[in-house]
């Protein structure tokens, strides 16, 4: 039986039983007899700088030993108070993370509700009980802006979900790596399409390289992974440039390999990059960046799944640029699955 309390007077650990409050009333430190077995026991209370532990042991060895049974609740404390500030830091990064996650939900369907009204105005729709007339109306006075709000609000959509399921996948499906087979020509450009309004806006385009090939991945997982390394394309690759995807095979298997024209990754931003809320120099010069998660989760994802992930920095030197006084070089991301 142990009893750990807290110098708040919470109790951590509580293995007692109700018999137990009359021995400890007592404080003898031999029980001839506990009062629920039987046995001899000895009872230890400790004063640690976290709080107080009593602790009831039967083995002969602490019967038998004060000394031996105190250094056993000592070392058995300092085990619990580390597990506890493990448990402390995993909880305030699940609520980071929960909180990031609630605030991009709201902020992207924000984005819908904004792209809706510049459609047609928010009074316009509370003075109109049809509200369909209304919004066909300012559909048909500008097609085309109603179009590009319509992708828009797509992009939301999509961001959403793909927020949903990084959460998920990060805290309810740990470890869960579904393989299937699936073309991967197919599998990318179902991710790299919801990008395509966003990356023409910039007078990007991707030139993907046709293929046939088939490749065991886990969609859902390659999918997030996908849109991370997208979404950074979209903000940091050199407008007016195209972007080439390729999917060579070796020996050991095939690749996704995204080429292109980006922002300069410093030789002391290697290792940041991947870290939560890290933001590189060059993003923060063009005022572009986000929440700064979006790589540490493609090197979780990927470290999970055994994909091989790879940034080639700066592949050729000669290519090289500035605009607004931002280094573009060529930079090249590749996704590496392995052949079963």
């Amino acid at each position: 039986m142990r009893i750990l309390r807290s110098n708040t007077g919470d109790k951590l650990v509580d293995e007692s039983h109700p018999e137990c409050g009359a021995c400890i009333a007592q404080k003898r430190s031999i029980v001839p007899k506990c009062p629920i077995d039987g046995k001899c026991a000895r009872h230890t209370v400790i004063t640690l700088p976290h709080g107080t532990v009593f602790d009831c042991a039967k083995k002969h060895g602490f019967v038998k030993s004060a000394r031996m049974h105190e250094e056993m609740i000592r070392n058995t404390c300092d085990v619990l108070e580390t597990l506890a500030e493990y448990k402390n830091v995993i909880q305030r990064q699940y609520e980071g993370d929960y909180q990031r996650l609630l605030h991009n939900i709201v902020s992207n369907n924000a984005h819908c509700i904004q792209e809706v009204y510049d459609i047609v105005s928010e009074d316009r729709l509370i003075k109109d009980p049809q509200q369909v007339d209304s919004l066909t109306h300012a559909i048909a006075h500008d097609p085309m802006a109603a179009a590009k709000a319509v992708l828009r609000i797509f992009q939301s959509a999509v961001a959403i979900k793909t927020e949903v399921s990084t959460y998920e996948r990060l805290y309810r499906k740990q470890g869960q790596i579904n393989n299937k087979r699936h073309n991967i020509h197919r599998v990318f450009m179902n991710t790299a399409y919801k990008f395509f309004p966003g990356l023409s806006e910039a007078g990007i385009y991707l030139r993907v390289e046709a293929s046939r090939e088939e490749v065991w991945l886990d969609y859902e997982c390659v999918s997030i992974i996908l849109y991370h390394i997208l979404d950074n394309a979209r903000k940091y690759a050199l407008p007016r440039m195209d972007i080439h995807v390729t999917f060579p095979r070796d020996y050991k298997g095939i690749s996704i390999v995204m080429n292109m024209i980006s922002i300069q990754i410093l030789d002391a931003e290697v290792d940041n990059i991947y870290a939560e809320g890290y933001t590189g120099v060059y993003a923060k010069k063009l005022e572009r960046a986000g929440t700064g998660y979006g790589m540490s989760i493609v090197r979780e994802l990927t470290s999970r799944a055994k994909i091989g992930f790879n940034i080639i920095r700066n592949a050729n030197p000669k290519v090289s640029q500035k605009s607004n006084d931002v280094p573009y070089v060529r930079n090249i991301f590749e996704l590496k699955f392995t052949t079963p």
